[in-house]
């Protein structure tokens, strides 16, 4: 289909991705109606559509990396899906990052996901506005995202060729 048939092929990555957040989406709404009908609504709460959407920016540049790259990387596949289990633990969202030792904390400055996760925090639990972590989950989503789409578009020429 690639190769015969003038498919959009950044369509796969987009709808993989789409139906990702639509179906989270239902989730974080229903526990949105959850905080508020316990009171604890903020104005900050406003800020939310943009997070969600920098973080789809994000991980769409992330997504339209690794699958351009593993059209050519078969093994990446499997690679990726243990890499991003690690990831997900190395990530303080079911625990607070105050209980991250200190000599780990390195680890946790470099985590890209890190300021998303701040900044959903500050905007849903805190109260916060606009943060320092808000700002940087805003320049990592555009540099993912124009990243990502550089690197799918200079690859996308061969897909058919290696396909």
């Amino acid at each position: 289909i690639i190769s015969k048939v003038a498919f959009p092929v950044q369509v796969l990555p987009y709808s993989l991705v789409s139906v990702s957040f639509i179906f989270n989406g239902i989730g974080f709404i229903i526990f949105l109606c959850y905080l508020a009908l316990g009171g604890d609504w903020h104005s900050s709460w406003l800020l939310l559509p943009i997070l969600v959407v920098c973080l789809y920016l994000f991980v769409l540049g992330l997504v339209a990396i690794l699958s351009s790259l593993t059209v050519f990387l078969r093994d990446l596949r499997e690679i990726v899906s243990v890499l991003v289990q690690i990831w997900f633990y190395a990530t303080p969202i079911l625990y607070p990052l105050a209980m991250v030792p200190e000599r780990f904390r390195l680890l946790m400055d470099v985590n890209p996901v890190l300021p998303f996760i701040t900044a959903f925090r500050q905007c849903l639990l805190q109260g916060r506005f606009w943060s320092g972590q808000f700002t940087i989950a805003v320049l990592l989503a555009l540099c993912s995202y124009v990243l990502g789409g550089y690197c799918f578009m200079r690859l996308k020429p061969a897909f058919g060729d290696v396909i």
